[in-house]
């Protein structure tokens, strides 16, 4: 179970959502101990972005500058019996709601990797204490690394992680970007953080989303929405979740920028659009009945 976050462009994470389940069942077959199926993981992840990065070594030469700045956040999750190994590069989220009597406790079941967290600040000031300009914050909650991405981890944006994608010969007029100033990079991995768990049978949902909703929506707040959820016994329960979820997060997104409910619908895909409501991949995963 996936969800990917594109930004500069679709590429990278259609690439991500067509690829890591396949590269998944070939590395995780036959693996049984948690260290096997975590290298399983790492491996599928190191795949694709060997995937890209062989596309954009033709393709970045070739005149197409976009390939170095274009890439996309990955967070994984797989069950095997009763263990779920959940793998994050980037600021996409994971919740595991766990029934306590008569209410759901919220487990946060992945990290957040962002320039905005306090912590990768401090991570990357140590990591390049001679570069101030490591991150650059625009204001409170828009820090980015090298004044260029937000999430401190992801699959693809070569640029932050390869000298020869900013060296080049290449005008700017063709979409080539200013070189990083005296780069000692990499700045941000591919590398996923693994986290394990053990589920029991009071384990109830799953919910991994893109940082559109999380923005919108605390993992706190998305537990007790859940936790006062009406359902319709004859409809999907794990539907009717994402919608609550959806609903919320545009509610929220609307009212923060004094827009109408309605009005993002309206409009064309684009920047206007993007500054109301950000693209949103919601999955929950119904994990009654699940374990033995």
């Amino acid at each position: 179970m996936a969800v990917y976050d594109g930004h500069g462009g679709w590429q990278v994470a259609d690439a991500c959502s067509k690829k890591m389940q396949v590269y998944l069942e070939e590395n995780l077959k036959g693996c049984k101990k948690d260290r096997d199926i975590i290298a399983g993981i790492k491996k599928a992840f190191d795949q694709c972005e060997n995937d890209a990065l062989a596309v954009t070594r033709v393709s970045f030469n070739a005149g197409y500058a976009k390939t170095a700045y274009v890439g996309s956040c990955a967070l994984v999750a797989v069950v095997h019996e009763n263990k779920l190994f959940v793998a994050n590069a980037g600021d996409c989220k994971g919740v595991l709601l766990k029934q306590e009597g008569d209410k759901l406790k919220q487990i946060n079941v992945s990290k957040t990797f962002s320039a905005n967290k306090k912590y990768e600040q401090e991570r990357l000031k140590a990591q390049f204490p001679n570069e101030a300009n490591v991150f650059i914050c625009k204001h409170p909650k828009a820090c980015y690394v090298k004044g260029g991405l937000m999430p401190s981890r992801s699959i693809g944006d070569f640029r932050l992680k390869y000298r020869e994608f900013n060296f080049h010969n290449f005008s700017k007029e063709l979409g080539y970007r200013i070189p990083i100033p005296d780069y000692t990079g990499p700045y941000i991995t591919h590398e996923p953080d693994i986290q394990v768990f053990d589920l029991t049978k009071d384990d109830k949902w799953l919910i991994l989303a893109t940082d559109g909703l999380w923005d919108e929506v605390s993992r706190k707040g998305a537990t007790q929405l859940v936790q006062d959820q009406k359902f319709d016994e004859k409809q999907d329960k794990g539907k009717q979740i994402i919608t609550s979820l959806l609903q919320a997060s545009l509610d929220t997104s609307c009212k923060k920028h004094g827009s109408s409910r309605d009005y993002p619908s309206y409009m064309e895909p684009g920047p206007k659009k993007r500054n109301i409501v950000d693209d949103i991949t919601i999955l929950v995963v119904n994990l009654e009945n699940q374990t033995k």
